[in-house]
C-alpha cells in the first residue's frame, strides 16, 4: 500500500481530518529473495507519519516480511 500513496500524503491527511478519522492503519510488505530487506521509500513514510501525528492522527503500521526460504 505505501508505495501507492506516498505522493498523496496531504490528500490522505486532509481526508482523515475532514472525516474525523484519528487513526490510520497501514502496512508495508517486502518480499525477500536474497536481496535488500530495507523498507523502500522509508523517508517518505517517516515524513507521512510525522505529518499525520502533527495533525492529531495516529498511524499504526504492520510490516509484512515474506521469505520463501522457510
Amino acid at each position: 500500500m505505501w508505495r501507492d500513496y506516498q505522493d498523496n500524503q496531504d490528500l490522505i491527511i486532509d481526508f482523515c481530518r475532514n472525516k474525523s478519522i484519528n487513526e490510520i492503519y497501514t502496512y508495508v510488505a517486502e518480499y525477500y529473495w536474497g536481496g535488500d530487506i530495507r523498507i523502500k521509500n522509508d523517508e517518505a513514510l517517516a515524513a507521512f507519519i510525522e505529518k499525520a501525528n502533527a495533525a492529531g492522527i495516529k498511524v499504526w503500521g504492520v510490516y509484512y516480511f515474506w521469505d520463501n526460504n522457510y
